[in-house]
């Protein structure tokens, strides 16, 4: 046992329940989970050996919210969770070796399938480094497991097998959803094999054995509607094996996913999902009717990224969302039914979860499909609902909400600026939140709480955004490595967040903390932000200075003052995101770019060990540490139990 378990999570569950914190999450994503030798594909679940046991590990430093990123199904050439499916689950993360554990599927998956396929790929197993994705191996390997089960599940599909009744009630199941998501996928999968390409922008060009009119078979242009049901139907009939297959896979990660839950819950985990706001290529041919065909969606010019972010996502055609009825009632459209059915799936599926970018469900910021120069465009782009009269953009005018004399007068304040619009009136505000009502009234259809839905609201907060979320008490993302120390009013200082908001040094899309300390030693950013920190941690005035100065001077306590200062509210969620947790340095993603190793920083093998290491040069979250300086910077108001807390949590620290 390595010395960071020596105590279990008792004084770190007491610490927060007396610093107020409700939620204490650490995030990962699937593909960054750690695997065990014999199991490790190049690539991590939450279902593997590997997985599970990091679920333990979390809980056994006091985690007792794990959230995860996107599942969807990713495309071929593009590892990033955000560009996947909505609602087909990527088969890169069936774990082959607790699936041959499950009695239920003994006769269907088999640990030497997965021996043979990695014995093929040993010498590149050995080129690859052991915290890095391999996504090309990982899609080979998983896809040929699952090709091997599904040869051996046609021998039990039509008896009377336990496994075969599961997976007809699970077809069952998908059929009967809200809308028709699994037979798109189905057909789409069908005709990705069949033509060797999984981009149906493709189609027809790399293969001529598809029809022009598998590009549209649920977008039909007037008249072709009884071909494309006839071209369905015979999609369905010609490839049998393989949309059987696909569907396999996706029952076999339902049974893979009801056991991690399970797990979770006995280890006192809630498990957090992530409602992504981009759309795959899939989904985009699948549900073509439902978008705008003229503008995309992205993100505006921001302190982040001031040069804007041209995502290239459709966007949801306001009328497919909504209509106006005689009584001036909001009368729901098929958009709206297919975000329910979309939030709905994910929070059967989870405990909670994150919304991605919540602007693209209230105001989105759009461009336009046609312009040459995508970054030229999203500059000059506007929000959806708010463009009454730019004369670049006249057919947004049927979609505004406000007039023009309800938007700032200033000629220099940008488009894109919080404050753009001004005041909103009630009903305003209700037309706004037409799309995000329908998220909250599907978690409220689960059993879900308000506050179990985590608006990821960065840098930019326009004015729309802001009024519906309050209005519903939502809170918002506030990331501290990117607090002004001179602006006492930035966002992102944690004095300036409320009770519901989620608080974290960094995610996905920043640098690690420890990077960024590095990287800014002896600036004055460093030193500036050190005062702050004293004035947070420290009670007594006269004390501070010194603080300011030690920290400053370290770059290892200056991180650990980082993490305490999260647990000081007013916020009381906080978040780690795994790189921040154990004291990595390299990037896991770079907004808005393309690169080898984007979304490919995943958690080693002998995670413990290296963590322990860490923690004893000081070079990693000392989560124990952290809170006690935490509670002594409250214990004038904590009470009598503050001095036994820390004390315990002072004991089962490393040096």
């Amino acid at each position: 046992m390595t010395s960071y378990e020596e105590h279990d999570a008792h004084w770190i569950d007491a610490a927060l329940r007396l610093l107020g914190i409700r939620r204490f999450a650490l995030a990962i994503h699937d593909a960054s989970f750690p695997s065990t030798l014999e199991e490790d594909i190049g690539r991590g679940s939450p279902y593997s050996r590997g997985g599970l046991g990091f679920l333990q590990f979390a809980r056994s430093l006091g985690f007792n919210t794990v959230q995860l990123g996107p599942e969807g199904k990713t495309a071929r050439s593009d590892p990033s969770p955000y560009n996947g499916c909505i609602f087909s689950k990527s088969i890169l993360s069936l774990a082959a070796l607790t699936l041959a554990e499950d009695d239920r599927l003994k006769k269907v998956v088999s640990a030497g399938d997965l021996d043979r396929l990695l014995s093929r790929g040993e010498n590149r197993r050995r080129e690859v480094h052991p915290d890095r994705v391999d996504y090309t191996m990982a899609w080979e390997v998983s896809h040929g497991v699952l090709q091997s089960a599904h040869a051996r599940f046609r021998a039990l599909r039509d008896t009377a097998s336990d496994i075969a009744m599961a997976f007809q009630r699970f077809l069952g199941v998908q059929k009967s959803a809200r809308v028709d998501w699994f037979e798109r996928d189905c057909v789409y999968e069908a005709l990705s094999l069949a033509s060797g390409v999984d981009d149906w922008r493709l189609w027809g060009r790399e293969s001529g054995r598809l029809l022009p009119l598998d590009q549209r078979l649920y977008c039909p242009a007037s008249g072709e509607e009884k071909a494309c049901r006839r071209r369905i139907a015979q999609v369905f009939r010609k490839n049998e094996a393989s949309i059987e297959q696909f569907a396999l896979g996706q029952f076999l990660l339902h049974l893979q996913h009801e056991r991690m839950r399970e797990e979770a819950r006995s280890l006192g985990l809630l498990v957090y999902g992530d409602m992504h706001i981009g759309c795959s290529h899939q989904d985009w041919w699948a549900w073509r009717s439902l978008f705008l065909h003229d503008y995309l969606l992205g993100a505006p010019p921001s302190r982040t990224n001031p040069e804007g972010q041209p995502w290239g996502y459709p966007v949801l055609d306001p009328r497919k969302i909504c209509s106006i009825g005689p009584r001036g009632e909001i009368v729901p459209g098929q958009a709206l039914d297919f975000v329910r059915a979309r939030a709905g799936k994910l929070l059967a599926e989870f405990d909670g979860m994150r919304i991605d970018h919540p602007q693209g469900l209230v105001c989105p910021w759009v461009y336009r499909a046609d312009d040459p120069d995508p970054f030229r465009a999203v500059r000059d782009g506007a929000r959806l609902y708010s463009a009454p009269d730019f004369p670049d953009h006249p057919g947004l005018r049927q979609f505004s909400l406000v007039r023009p004399d309800r938007l700032n007068p200033d000629p220099g304040h940008p488009r894109f600026g919080d404050e753009h619009v001004q005041d909103l009136r009630p009903e305003q505000i209700e037309r706004y939140a037409v799309v995000l009502d329908a998220v909250l009234k599907s978690a409220k259809s689960a059993g879900r709480r308000p506050d179990d839905i985590l608006g990821e609201v960065l840098s930019t907060w326009p004015t729309p955004l802001k009024a519906v979320m309050r209005q519903r008490g939502m809170g918002r993302f506030c990331i501290t490595q990117k607090a002004d120390p001179h602006d006492p009013n930035d966002v992102y200082r944690p004095e300036n967040t409320s009770k519901n908001d989620w608080i974290m040094v960094g995610n996905h899309d920043t640098k690690p903390l420890w990077l960024v300390a590095e990287e800014r030693k002896s600036s004055e950013w460093i030193r500036d932000r050190s005062l702050l920190l004293a004035c947070r941690l420290v009670p007594e005035p006269e004390r501070r200075p010194e603080f300011a100065s030690r920290i400053a001077t370290d770059h290892r306590l200056f991180c650990e003052a980082m993490f305490a200062e999260l647990f000081l509210g007013p916020a009381q969620n906080v978040s780690v995101f795994f790189a921040d947790l154990l004291g990595e340095r390299r990037l896991y993603n770079q907004p808005g770019t393309v690169g080898e190793h984007n979304w490919t920083l995943r958690v080693p093998g002998d995670y413990r060990v290296l963590y322990s290491q860490r923690l004893r040069r000081g070079e990693a979250l000392n989560i124990r540490r952290a809170l006690a300086l935490a509670v002594e910077a409250r214990a004038g108001i904590l009470g009598p139990e503050a001095g036994e807390v820390v004390q315990r949590l002072r004991c089962g620290t490393i040096a």
